[in-house]
């Protein structure tokens, strides 16, 4: 049985204002509503869950690990990056079909507290951004002891 409340955004939001401020903050583009999944470009993404952690795995072919930002802040995971076009049609060239898709993207994923976002790793091979985010075992954090004054 899944604890976590994994939801990709726009599903349950932070305020638009501070998603677009976190946004910004980490380089991604300023306008999140004018194109889809926040950006130009919307790869594909797959979020699982495994016994030890949350994965999150998108499609990014083509686009250099330096590129990418992944940053968790607030209980969301953002990934921001751009996909550049490799090379320019040739002049004249008609397309017939054009289904690859470039530009700037921004994922984001609702983490739950069960997450331990410090020790998140990211890795990209053979075109593929893998986050892994994992759990705490103990749902509820690591106790911390508050050490108690005597006041006269």
């Amino acid at each position: 049985m899944s604890h976590l409340q994994i939801r990709l955004m726009p599903g349950s939001r932070p305020p638009a204002d501070e998603l677009r401020q976190l946004v910004e903050e980490i380089g991604g583009p300023a306008q999140l509503e004018d194109a889809p999944a926040h950006g130009e470009h919307a790869p594909a993404i797959d979020v699982l869950e495994t016994d030890r952690a949350v994965e999150v795995v998108i499609d990014l072919a083509g686009v250099p690990a330096g590129a990418i930002r992944v940053v968790v802040r607030h209980g969301l995971l953002l990934v921001v990056g751009e996909k550049h076009s490799p090379s320019p049609p040739p002049a004249g060239a008609v397309f017939h079909v054009a289904e690859r898709s470039f530009g700037r993207f921004v994922r984001v994923i609702r983490l739950s507290d069960a997450c331990d976002a410090r020790q998140a790793t990211a890795s990209v091979r053979q075109g593929e951004l893998r986050i892994v985010v994992p759990t705490r075992r103990e749902r509820r954090g690591d106790p911390v002891n508050v050490r108690i004054q005597q006041v006269d």
